[in-house]
């Protein structure tokens, strides 16, 4: 009889874990996106990330001018994307 018992026991506590799970994921779609960088802001920061690793990698990563390669990437992508403005405006 302990072993019929145990048995329930263990299936309640399943479905009630089963429940729990349902129920937290229902209300995370409810709620909206966690709010951060645009995707646009993300894929910039990847791209000065990049440029300012190249940038210490061609100076061979001689510590002490990390701020500066930053510094550096972020105007080149900056004027990057200046550049590009006028180019996406001609085609409206």
């Amino acid at each position: 009889m302990s072993k019929q018992k145990s048995s329930q026991s263990s299936k309640h506590a399943r479905r009630k874990r089963s429940a729990t799970r349902s129920e937290s994921a229902a209300a995370e779609s409810d709620q909206p996106p966690p709010s951060g960088p645009s995707v646009a802001a993300a894929a910039r920061q990847k791209m000065v990330a990049e440029a300012a690793f190249y940038r210490a990698q061609k100076r061979g990563f001689t510590p002490g001018r990390e701020l500066d390669d930053w510094l550096a990437a972020e105007a080149e992508i900056s004027a990057y994307f200046l550049e590009q403005e006028p180019a996406a405006a001609e085609l409206h």
